[in-house]
């Protein structure tokens, strides 16, 4: 029997151990990042099959005498939303598996010049302490090649490797610049998501200090006003009177906030400080309205209310001011626009504001 023909046979034994660590990896590494501060966009894993299997023993040559000298027998693949994510990524496997540093590499250094294969490749192995516990302890030397790489470069490897053409040298004179010109646009925008995150982050550190200082100048988005009801005191003492009169507590829980901001947009209420003056001018109607208008028989003292309540109900009080249904109308079907009853729900809202 010649080394390829025992190697295949030894994988043919193995399989199903190679499977049921597999598995296991998958399961771990996906634990451990659901725990993290980093989860990624997908992990996906496999054992090598067969064929596959075949192709890299001749292409390899000699360098191969048994099957487990091959460290990819199990590959897990990890694509991250941002390459930036990477590292922290690396990081997590890092301090949770033993490290085969010889076999891996990063390709991000050695593939500088080649998007698509950027990727970080770690071969690893369960550490000492896990081989001791029962569930991990017979995969005790096995390894696994875990692939980290982003969205955005996995996209473009993939494509490539649809297209056809794998490297450089593969691709016709013609077709070179564009797959370049291809490849810069999504390292590119590869780089420009890690800054717009990265702003995006500063904003809403800064949204404490500035709702405080010039909440005229402040905007009104989802960051925005996530941070003005997480932290104004009328927000909490219109959401206590609610309370007291419904006998419902707020569940401090923030409901859907595409709809909040809707709701203002129509009435162009555009910065924090547009808000804060509305609510003060209807503070004292704003908790009567939601006890007239909520049905109390869908809503349990269990699940309770969201803290965005005061404001979502602003929005039908400022539709009413005139007492006109038909001005009601025209802010529903803005807001809601596949309603089925417009006039029954007019109805209900020139009632509560009585």
């Amino acid at each position: 029997m010649t080394s390829k023909e025992k190697i295949i046979k030894d994988f043919e034994d193995n399989k199903s151990k190679l499977e049921d660590f597999c598995k296991k990896i998958h399961a771990l590494i996906d634990e451990l990042l659901r725990n993290s501060s980093t989860y990624p966009h997908q992990i996906t894993s496999r054992i090598k099959q067969k064929e596959k299997l075949d192709e890299k023993i001749d292409r390899k040559k000699d360098k191969y005498q048994k099957l487990f000298d091959i460290t990819d027998l199990v590959g897990i693949r990890i694509i991250t939303y941002l390459e930036s994510e990477v590292d922290d990524i690396a990081k997590i496997i890092e301090s949770e598996f033993l490290i085969d540093n010889i076999n891996s590499i990063d390709k991000r250094i050695l593939e500088i010049d080649r998007f698509g294969y950027r990727s970080l490749h770690y071969v690893i192995e369960f550490d000492s302490s896990r081989c001791e516990l029962s569930e991990y302890k017979r995969y005790k030397s096995l390894k696994a090649e875990i692939q980290i790489r982003s969205i955005l470069q996995h996209a473009w490897a993939e494509i490539e490797h649809d297209i056809g053409y794998k490297g450089e040298i593969e691709i016709p004179d013609f077709a070179k610049r564009r797959f370049n010109r291809i490849a810069a646009l999504l390292e590119t925008a590869d780089s420009e998501f890690i800054h717009l995150k990265d702003s995006l982050e500063e904003y809403q550190s800064s949204l404490p200090q500035k709702l405080t200082n010039t909440p005229k100048e402040v905007k009104l988005d989802k960051a925005s006003l996530t941070e003005f009801i997480n932290s104004d005191k009328l927000i909490d003492k219109l959401n206590d009177e609610i309370s007291n009169l419904t006998g419902i507590k707020c569940n401090n829980e923030i409901g859907n906030l595409n709809q909040v901001l809707l709701r203002m947009k129509f009435f162009n209420i555009s910065s924090i400080d547009d808000l804060k003056s509305k609510l003060i001018t209807y503070q004292d109607k704003i908790p009567v309205f939601v006890n007239k208008f909520i049905d109390m028989s869908v809503i349990s003292e269990q699940e309770g209310y969201s803290k965005d309540w005061s404001i979502f109900y602003l929005g039908y009080i400022l539709s009413a001011q005139n007492n006109d249904s038909n001005e009601i109308i025209a802010f529903l079907k803005n807001v809601f626009p596949n309603h089925s009853n417009y006039s029954e729900l007019s109805n209900r809202i020139l009632s509560a504001n009585l």
